[in-house]
């Protein structure tokens, strides 16, 4: 797919200075002097400035990027190791929880004063 766009960008220069003229003119609201190198410059010369200036914030941008997928495969490895998640802990819990919510649930406790009151009244 990439070699394809390359290419037809190779092919067509027209499309190539579109494309370079709208990523500066995309880029001129946080950074206005890419402008004045359009006015004074050509396309080239401020679209290379446009690139020298947003590398520092791209590479930050990639760092942050591979903390967050370092974080994320920290994560998934804590939750999969966790005894919590393990068979027979899970076996354990899910059991307990379904016992907890039948007793403690609205229709055991409906049904215990149903009972209450049926033996109260005889």
């Amino acid at each position: 797919m990439l070699t394809k766009i390359q290419g037809y960008l190779e092919t067509h220069p027209r499309a190539k200075l579109f494309l370079l003229l709208l990523a500066v003119l995309l880029a001129s609201p946080i950074a206005m002097e890419l402008l004045i190198f359009l006015q004074y410059g050509g396309i080239e010369v401020a679209f290379l400035c446009m690139v020298a200036t947003f590398k520092p914030y791209l590479a930050k941008l990639s760092a942050y990027r591979q903390y967050l997928i370092n974080l994320n495969k920290t994560i998934v490895k804590v939750v999969v190791e966790h005894q919590v998640t393990q068979p027979r802990a899970f076996l354990f819990n899910s059991t307990m929880s379904l016992i907890i919510i039948f007793v403690t649930g609205s229709i055991t406790m409906s049904l215990i004063g149903w009972l209450i009151s049926l033996t109260l009244l005889r």
